[in-house]
């Protein structure tokens, strides 16, 4: 029985799956974040071993009996990333034979039953990479903005508290709300205090000490967070 690994490897996690020849899978296993551009280059192979030999245990075979292993790597981007990442998953001794390709033409070919097709991935990072019928194929560098390359989850993250905080400060425009006008979950920002703003307030006849925010124009207009 002549055995495949599949590897795919992103910045989050590793996916590693071992089918035969007819297509039925045998074992499956998961390691943790493996782009050796955020990682590191030692850390991402333990994390891509680990996948692998949890996938060789389930399925109960040595890796000597895996015939081929196809290794969609994010971070295999550019010659210089293929020249460092050969030898490294060899290294690894989880098949008989490796083939480096980038991590889009893993999803390319889950997602269709052609071995053409047109793939964009918005994971952790951003990107895509399209195959045409006669085996033309083009995979954009994913290098993040010095690439053109936008849209990952990290990318969406930092976007989302970018709009927030200049919403939130007043330099934004404030979302739409479909419960009424916005509310904003951080306390509106303040100037700092003048040192006056120490007042007496009586509550139920008695006298207490409290404070509230400063009305007196401040010595810097610098903002601030409240704790």
């Amino acid at each position: 029985m002549r055995c495949v690994l599949g590897v795919d490897a992103g910045a989050t996690k590793a996916h590693a799956a071992i089918a035969d020849e007819a297509g039925q899978v045998l074992g499956f296993g998961q390691g943790g974040p493996s782009n050796h551009q955020t990682v590191g280059l030692e850390p991402a192979m333990a994390e891509i071993a680990r996948a692998a030999r949890a996938a060789m245990d389930q399925a109960g075979l040595p890796a000597e009996a895996i015939e081929t292993g196809v290794f969609c790597l994010a971070g295999a981007d550019l010659p210089e990333d293929f020249a460092m990442l050969q030898p490294a998953v060899e290294a690894l001794g989880l098949c008989r034979s490796v083939t480096i390709q980038n991590d889009t033409l893993a999803a390319l070919r889950a997602g269709s039953s052609r071995p053409w097709a047109v793939v964009v991935i918005c994971g952790t990072g951003f990107n895509a990479a399209g195959r045409a019928p006669d085996g033309r194929q083009i995979i954009l560098p994913g290098l993040g903005p010095i690439s053109g390359d936008w849209g990952g989850g990290a990318d969406l993250a930092l976007e989302i508290i970018r709009l927030v905080m200049r919403a939130w400060d007043g330099r934004g425009a404030k979302p739409p709300s479909p419960s009424g006008p916005w509310r904003p979950s951080l306390p509106p920002p303040r100037r700092p205090c003048c040192g006056a703003c120490t007042t007496r307030r009586s509550s139920r006849g008695a006298s207490s000490t409290s404070s509230r925010p400063c009305s007196r124009p401040p010595k810097t207009a610098t903002w601030w967070l409240s704790p």
